[in-house]
């Protein structure tokens, strides 16, 4: 599990886009519109690796990386 808080909250109309900080670590996720989560929320996020896109930034590019290779330094399972 990553642990984090929420720092942006966009319903999409299908999904809700959250911005999640988790340490030095920016993540974004597509939720379930219902839950309904709030920015300053802290949140716990887990997902199957078979069922996440990694995308890697730098500053001009960015790039897909498969799951298999996802990895978040400090987080456990």
């Amino acid at each position: 599990r990553i642990h984090g808080q929420i720092t942006k909250a966009t319903f999409l109309g299908k999904s809700t886009e959250i911005a999640m900080q988790a340490g030095e670590n920016q993540l974004v996720a597509s939720l379930d519109p219902y839950l309904s989560p709030v920015v300053g929320d802290s949140m716990a996020l887990r997902a199957e690796p078979d069922q996440c896109v990694l995308v890697a930034c730098g500053s001009t590019s960015a790039a897909l990386v498969p799951p298999a290779e996802l990895a978040v330094p400090g987080a456990r399972a």
